[in-house]
C-alpha cells in the first residue's frame, strides 16, 4: 500500500469518529470560534483542514465567500 492510499484509508476509518466529536458538534464551541475569527460580510475566508465543513458553514452565515480546502492531491508524475 503506497502512501496516499493509506492516507485515503486512515482518513476514511477515522471520518465518522470524527465528524460526531463533541469538539466538532458543540454549537457553542462554533460560535466562540466564528466569533474570534470576527468575519465581515465583505471578507473571503480560506478554512483549510474543514473536516467535515461545521465551522465553513458557520462562517458562511457571515462572510461573502468561504473557500474550503480538505486535501490536497500531488502528482506522482
Amino acid at each position: 500500500m503506497d502512501h496516499l492510499q493509506r492516507v485515503r484509508q486512515e482518513f476514511s476509518r477515522q471520518a465518522d469518529a470524527f465528524a460526531a466529536s463533541a469538539a466538532i458538534t458543540d454549537e457553542q464551541l462554533t460560535a466562540r470560534l466564528v466569533d474570534a475569527i470576527r468575519p465581515a460580510a465583505d471578507q473571503s475566508i480560506l478554512d483549510v483542514a474543514c473536516g467535515p465543513g461545521i465551522v465553513t458553514a458557520a462562517l458562511a452565515r457571515h462572510a461573502r465567500h468561504v473557500f474550503e480546502c480538505y486535501g490536497a492531491h500531488r502528482d506522482a508524475g
